[in-house]
């Protein structure tokens, strides 16, 4: 069967038009709000529930956005979990400390100690020790971020141009920051770089 070039025409045009629609909605959508927010899903929420930051994995009023507070009693949740696991494989009190980092390639670098290649191996072998202190490394550098926010915008309300000056590393691209963590025979501790 062929198909008449006039058929082809017709529905490019169709297609553009539509397209064109598309985009006039989004536009004006776009020009007519000033205050963005966004809505999270049923889905979204159940996958944000899994990760235990609302209580009994219920939907609530409390729950429907992430808070400073949120996101800190994760951090103290992961942190103890960690501790326990590294715990009950390598005995705390009989360990000299290692250094870990999350690596841009996500796995666990490990430092120090008397064999960082075990340490390794244990965050290998487990991926949700791996995922937990990967996003206790997030969580750390976020909650970093929010404070100096805070910080910064409390000192524009009283002198803006002396706040640009001081916090200028939050808009020149200079705010490298890294979390990193030793484990000792004091338990895990987080310490951020940068």
């Amino acid at each position: 069967m062929q198909v008449s070039s006039v058929a082809v025409q017709g529905a490019y045009f169709y297609q553009a038009k539509q397209n064109n629609q598309v985009q006039q909605q989004v536009a004006s959508s776009t020009n007519s709000k000033r205050n963005d927010s966004v809505e999270i899903s049923s889905e979204g929420m159940k996958l944000f529930n899994a990760q235990s930051m609302c209580p009994d994995g219920e939907l609530d009023g409390d729950c429907r956005s992430i808070t400073l507070d949120n996101l800190q009693q994760q951090m103290q949740a992961d942190k103890a979990w960690i501790e326990n696991q590294l715990d009950s494989q390598l005995g705390r009190g009989e360990i000299s400390s290692y250094s870990l980092k999350i690596g841009g390639d996500g796995r666990v670098i490990v430092g120090g100690g008397e064999n960082p290649e075990q340490v390794e191996k244990i965050f290998e072998d487990n991926p949700e020790l791996r995922d937990r202190l990967a996003r206790l490394s997030a969580n750390s550098s976020l909650v970093r971020a929010f404070k100096e926010h805070l910080e910064f915008a409390e000192a524009y309300e009283e002198n803006a141009t002396a706040a640009i000056s001081q916090y200028a590393h939050l808009f020149n691209g200079s705010n490298h920051q890294q979390t990193e963590f030793e484990y000792g025979e004091n338990g895990l501790a987080v310490f951020l770089t940068g």
